[in-house]
């Protein structure tokens, strides 16, 4: 054969080179132009030669194996039928490193994007066979000339990166196969995309080789389509590639998303180019056969989600893969091969057969989530039904109530989108609470805990602390994103500051930013507490203009709350909804076990057993490992906090309440997990090379410790720490009774139960309080409503008649009162009542009636009292009385005519009629810039969300820039070769 080498226009010593190697290694010199693609190469050292079977196409960057133009020359031998081979291309790497695969034969998909078929990091191991494909790299390409020339060369409007791709789809579409040959093997460094080149046709465009391979995929796929066809297929890659910009911008990778765009924009603007190359495409006769061949030689239009899900998944696998293996590294280890390391894999088994273990025990634990019905406990009230009546309860607020309320206090955009939603996410937070805080704590721990076996057995027993605590069993959602955001955060400072470019280095300051506002919206002395930290850690490790800016951004986001915090400061000791908090005490001894006023609690005995060996676990710790102090003393700290704070009853906007301190419990026990954990850590390794003395004797008595705590927690959750007072509730009002609250009416049903000689009511309505609006101010939590009813069910209680009851359920907008374990003495005397009428009796619960049907807006005229539904009659003037909490807000309009506020008989709110008529209208004003402010929170919740989160990595490891040495420039001509045997 002869070999024919093209020099592009180098400007190096190419040119020498190769001018010496004539009559040795090669047989001529062609010189060509740097304007030049590889196509025009191959051709201009084909012109006027004599013809050959077979041309084998090669580039400068590669290193060729002896037997790999033996191998492929038998491979057609093998399928007569194929008009091209592509050999096997691997990466340069060291001598005995394992090849691993770079390419073997190539595809494109319907977004133009490059599909290779392989897996990351892919070792050639022989488990390929030879297989049809689409295309493949020019670099080692073997193709029969008269195929060649049938194809009619390459087409310039490809002239490098896809144009192997090209030029098989086209011979598949002519009616040859290409064919993959595994065992011929090249080297191949590929230099333009990686970088290592200069002067080449994308820097000559100012594009880089990323986004130029970009543009030539595209215009590959918009030369196979046709009429109606072509404008689809612009549509798809028009929207395509302007989501994939958008998700590079989100995944901090500006320059990928810009080179996206500008792709995208030569597309469009070099449409003279596609058309050639359509044109050549429809010379070839493609028939239905062939294309149906090409189309199974290409992926699915779901390629890329599939991609973007198998990244997902192997970035997620990788991250769990080393929060399960153990940091310990033996010598075998160091200096073993790439299968070294079966210790390891042994360790790392372990947390799997634990996470099964625990997912079962998960399903036992959550059984009672399991159902229909609204989720309620003492602090969970029922979801709204939408999340549009969510954000209806935030934007309908009080005047100088918070931003809004449980569970997310003060952050209106995190309220609306996540907080108050429907049951259901409030079953899945519950649920997936003690996976998702024992991986957060496993992901703290993986730095400065070696042991793999310790760091997850601590992780679950924080995870399990606020279950002990009967946060859960009580309905406290937003405990479980406490005991999730508490270890990341710790994580934040522990990685604080950041390193890497500007965008790098502001993701940590951004996490914990994110993290804090949340931890603040929940807890707000956690802003106080969290930003103190912050500005520490920004002080001892650098950064401090960063932590400065980082502990400022909470308070620029719920700043709408401050208002009210001036009123009413000492909310700032509240928990997210101060009117559910217990009203109740426990002696103070008891807060250090974990336990707190309220239902739920796990029995004392079991309190004192689990938090007692805490306690005495990071004793022994702390006492043999000095280093563990800090944590043992911030979590006594806390835990002291806890205890002070639960004696303690403050004001707020609804009353009088004692703060919520199962959070401060949850964060002081889990800082004595932590130093119980890292003090035998450090002591287990330091102890490992001595004698068995009192330290190992120690170390065992604190893993015996942490085993039965663990295990006696574990067993509780399963038994009971979802059980208690959560539950789910089914509707339990009569459908008579319901058809009446959703009527123009609007009234309400007073339900009374009198079962177990206990007294409890609720003002039920068909828009009755739901999760979130716990501290809103309407019906129940105003005060005067509250007595209101609260005078009716303690005469309902006693069995005393009344004859003003009716009218008292009637201000209240009562029609229905039902009374549950009623009596024969209460019934008799709600009965005689006047305007009380008695209805049936149904398993111990009887319905009373108000005669009158009074609804929640009610029209005082001299001749009377009379329920208002949609509309008011002409007549004389008077006064419309609203059955609402006397909110500033509410605005009344009849006929269209707003109406003027006046005096009022009691509580009500009143308006003036004067003689108008026509439809009522009756709304709470939403408060002014109420909803600039939730966009605007949230917002600047996703802006932290988008630095906080990790930059999106690069497709392949192809177009990653290479590291390289100065003797591997030297090799690297400046402009490319083309080699052709």
């Amino acid at each position: 054969g002869t070999v024919v080498a093209v020099d592009n226009g180098s400007e190096d010593a190419t040119a020498d080179i190769l001018a010496a190697a004539v009559g040795t290694s090669i047989d001529e010199v062609v010189h060509g132009q740097a304007t030049w693609g590889f196509g025009e190469a191959v051709a201009a050292a084909l012109d006027g030669r004599d013809h050959t079977e077979w041309l084998w196409l090669l580039h400068d960057d590669v290193r060729v194996s002896p037997d790999a133009l033996q191998r492929l020359l038998t491979q057609t031998v093998r399928t007569p039928e194929a008009g091209i081979v592509v050999p096997m291309l691997v990466r340069p790497g060291r001598r005995r490193d394992a090849p691993r695969i770079s390419e073997l034969g190539a595809s494109i998909s319907h977004g133009g994007r490059r599909e290779l078929g392989l897996e990351p990091g892919e070792i050639g191991q022989g488990q390929h066979d030879p297989e049809p494909v689409l295309g493949g790299s020019t670099c080692g390409m073997l193709i029969r000339w008269s195929e060649y020339e049938r194809l009619g060369g390459f087409d310039p409007a490809i002239p490098m990166h896809r144009d192997g791709v090209d030029l098989g789809w086209r011979a598949t579409l002519a009616g040859s196969t290409v064919i993959t040959c595994p065992d011929a093997r090249i080297v191949h460094r590929q230099a333009s995309l990686r970088g290592l080149r200069t002067g080449t046709l994308a820097q000559q465009r100012h594009r880089t080789e990323t986004g130029y391979d970009r543009f030539l995929g595209m215009r590959t796929v918009m030369a196979h389509h046709r009429g109606l066809g072509a404008a689809g297929a612009l549509l798809g890659l028009t929207l395509g590639t302007l989501l994939s910009a958008l998700g590079l911008l989100i995944g901090k990778r500006p320059e990928a998303s810009l080179e996206e765009l500008r792709a995208l924009g030569d597309l469009l603007s070099s449409g003279r180019g596609t058309r050639s190359l359509r044109r050549r495409i429809r010379r070839l006769g493609a028939t239905k056969e062939t294309r149906r061949r090409a189309a199974r030689l290409r992926p699915n239009r779901l390629s890329g989600l599939t991609r973007l899900a198998e990244t997902v998944w192997a970035a997620s696998q990788e991250r769990l893969r080393v929060l399960t293996s153990s940091t310990e590294v033996s010598l075998d280890e160091l200096t073993g091969d790439d299968y070294a390391g079966g210790p390891v894999r042994a360790k790392a088994v372990w947390p799997w057969v634990a996470g099964g273990l625990g997912m079962i025990a998960l399903l036992i634990a959550g059984r009672r989530l399991v159902g229909t019905g609204f989720l309620t406990s003492t602090e969970l009230l029922p979801a709204p039904d939408t999340v549009g009546a969510a954000v209806r309860s935030y934007l309908q607020r009080p005047a100088g109530a918070p931003v809004s309320s449980a569970p997310w206090e003060g952050m209106a955009a995190v309220a609306s989108v996540i907080g108050v939603v429907p049951t259901w996410a409030a079953v899945a937070a519950l649920w997936l609470a003690v996976p998702a805080a024992c991986l957060a704590m496993a992901a703290f721990l993986q730095p400065f805990v070696r042991s793999a076996r310790l760091r997850w057995a601590a992780a679950l027993a924080y995870a399990l602390l606020p279950a002990l605590v009967a946060g859960y069993a009580r309905g406290e959602v937003w405990l479980a994103v406490w005991a999730v955001l508490l270890p990341l955060y710790a994580a934040s400072l522990d990685r604080w500051p950041g390193t890497g470019t500007v965008v790098d280095r502001l993701r940590e300051p951004a996490w914990a930013a994110l993290l804090l506002t949340v931890a603040a919206a929940i807890a707000p002395l956690a802003f106080v507490l969290g930003g103190v930290a912050l500005v520490i850690v920004g002080v001892r490790r650098g950064g401090l203009v960063r932590a400065v800016v980082a502990a400022l951004v909470p308070a620029a986001v719920l700043a709408p709350w401050v208002p009210a915090l001036v009123r009413f400061p000492w909310r700032l000791l509240t928990g997210p909804d101060p009117m559910l908090a217990a009203s109740g005490t426990v002696p103070a001894w008891q807060v250090f076990l974990g336990r707190t006023a309220g239902a739920g609690l796990p029995p004392l005995w079991l309190s004192a057993v689990v938090v007692g060996l805490l306690w005495l676990g990071t004793a022994l710790a702390t006492a043999q490992t000095a280093g563990t102090w800090r944590f043992a003393a911030g979590g006594t700290a806390l835990v002291v906090l806890a205890a002070l704070l639960s004696r303690a009853v403050v004001p707020v906007a609804s009353g009088l309440v004692r703060p919520a301190v199962t959070m401060w419990l949850v964060a002081g026990l889990g800082c004595l997990v932590v130093a119980t954990v890292s003090g035998l850590d450090q002591a287990r390794r330091r102890l490992a090379a001595q004698s068995f003395g009192s330290g190992q004797a120690v170390s065992a008595i604190v893993v015996a410790v942490g085993a039965v705590l663990t295990a006696v927690s574990l067993g509780w959750f399963v038994v009971g720490g979802l059980a208690g007072p959560l539950h789910r509730g089914q509707a339990t009002l009569p459908p008579y009774i319901a058809d009446s609250e959703n009527s123009d009416l609007h009234a309400r049903t007073l339900i009374v139960s009198l079962a177990d000689g206990q007294v409890s009511w609720l003002l039920h309505q068909a828009d009755h309080t739901v999760w979130g609006d716990g501290e809103t101010g309407l019906t129940p939590a105003e005060p005067q409503v509250r007595t209101a009813a609260e005078t009716v069910v303690a005469q309902i209680a006693a069995a005393r008649q009344d004859d003003e009851v009716a009218d008292e359920l009637s201000a209240l907008g009562v029609l229905y009162v039902q009374v549950r374990g009623v009596t024969p003495d209460v019934s008799a005397a709600l009965a005689a009542s006047p305007g009380i009428s008695r209805g049936g009796t149904t398993n111990g619960t009887t319905v009373f009636t108000v005669t009158s049907r009074p609804s929640r807006v009610l029209l005082v005229r001299p001749e009377g009292t009379q329920s208002v539904t949609a509309s008011v009659d002409s007549g004389a003037a008077g006064t419309l009385l609203l059955s609402e909490a006397p909110d500033p807000r509410w605005q009344v309009s009849v006929g269209g005519v707003a109406l003027d506020r006046t005096t009022s008989p009691d509580w009500r709110p009143a308006f003036a009629l004067a003689g108008q008529s026509g439809p009522v209208s009756v709304r709470l004003a939403a408060e002014r810039w109420a909803g600039w402010t939730a966009l605007a929170q949230l917002v600047a919740m996703l802006l932290l969300a988008l630095f906080a989160a990790p930059a999106v990595s690069r497709e392949s490891d192809d177009f990653r820039p290479g590291r390289h040495s100065a003797v591997e420039e030297e090799r690297v001509g400046r402009r490319s070769l083309g080699g052709v045997a």
